[in-house]
């Protein structure tokens, strides 16, 4: 169900974004193909060091990443 996936991005600066929040109603197995998720909660930080994506599974069913990126501006 994808609306029991939270996301967060966490900066090298420790900066904890959140790109995606639980969604009781929406309950399509389709995943987030594709899905840009986007935050400028960091803007204004040294983007050099290491970042963190933080997912939660809130329901009972198995998920998988599959792939992920990160692009930056600014």
């Amino acid at each position: 169900r994808r609306g029991d996936i939270q996301i967060y991005l966490i900066s090298p600066m420790g900066t904890r974004s959140m790109l995606l929040g639980l969604r009781p109603h929406d309950a399509s197995p389709a995943g987030f193909t594709g899905w840009p998720f986007m935050t400028v909660h960091s803007w204004g930080e040294s983007p050099t060091g290491v970042w963190k994506l933080e997912i939660h599974n809130e329901g009972r069913y198995t998920a998988h990443l599959k792939a992920w990126s990160l692009l930056l501006y600014g």
